[in-house]
């Protein structure tokens, strides 16, 4: 299951029907909303926003689940260090060191909004293919005058979608690697360390080769980054304009009376 990662997973809902430009826009919307958030009626304003979309998206829980879980212990690390490391007022201290009621508001503040932005995510990936959150990217950044830079939106948009589409295999490797560890006696409850470095370390190897893999294989299809004509041609109708403005209408509200 840890496939369900930034995974795209066919269905026929609303969402799934949307033009990958507004979904790519709403998410950017939804950004806004989750790091103008400070308190928590206004996270509970974000989390109702939430289970709405999911609703409507037909996605199964269990795949933010699957989205959230290989993340849980950045988000303790971060929380950790926003608990420890976060002058004000003492709530106790030990070892010389405080923890205080602006570490922990801190340290909930940052990992809601990590979660927020993650679950806004998978809703995108697992709604639309990846070849069209590519298509919708360089239609985007196309009226920009990236040529100046010596980028194309075309190469911007692969790296992107290449970025997003190789997560899913990094953390599949990674469980195959555990797998494969274990099965030789790896114990990994004995030694975290140990453990840690008998699955990074091949972990970057296989990465390696298969960025590899990649980049020859775009060289022998003559991969050169310019724009070109796509199979299916993007067209927003009249639900993707409704839904931008019922999004933008609903930003400009919450930033008004907050």
């Amino acid at each position: 299951m840890s496939n369900m990662f930034f995974s795209y997973f066919p269905g026929k809902s609303l969402i799934h029907e949307l033009d990958p430009r507004t979904k790519l826009l709403a998410l950017f919307l939804f950004s806004i909303l989750v790091f103008a958030s400070q308190t928590l009626e206004q996270f509970l304003f974000v989390f109702i926003c939430f289970l709405f979309i999911a609703f409507i998206s037909k996605t199964k829980p269990r795949v933010y689940w699957y989205s959230l879980r290989p993340l849980i212990v950045f988000f303790l690390l971060i929380f950790i260090m926003q608990l420890l490391f976060t002058d004000g007022n003492e709530i106790i201290s030990f070892i010389n060191t405080s923890i205080t009621y602006e570490g922990l508001y801190l340290g909930l503040t940052v990992i809601s909004r990590f979660v927020f932005l993650i679950l806004f995510a998978t809703v995108l990936t697992s709604t639309t293919r990846p070849s069209m959150i590519t298509n919708g990217i360089e239609r985007i950044l196309r009226p920009l005058p990236l040529k100046y830079m010596g980028i194309s939106s075309h190469e911007l948009a692969t790296m992107m979608s290449l970025s997003i589409r190789f997560i899913p295999e990094l953390f599949e490797n990674a469980k195959e690697i555990k797998d494969a560890q274990v099965s030789r006696g790896m114990d990994p409850s004995r030694s975290f360390l140990k453990s840690i470095s008998s699955i990074s370390i091949p972990l970057v190897s296989n990465s390696l080769n298969y960025v590899e893999e990649l980049v020859i294989a775009m060289e022998n299809r003559c991969f050169q980054g310019q724009e070109r004509t796509n199979l299916y041609e993007l067209k927003m109708d009249k639900s993707d304009w409704i839904s931008l403005l019922i999004l933008c209408s609903l930003l400009i509200s919450y930033l008004y009376f907050t």
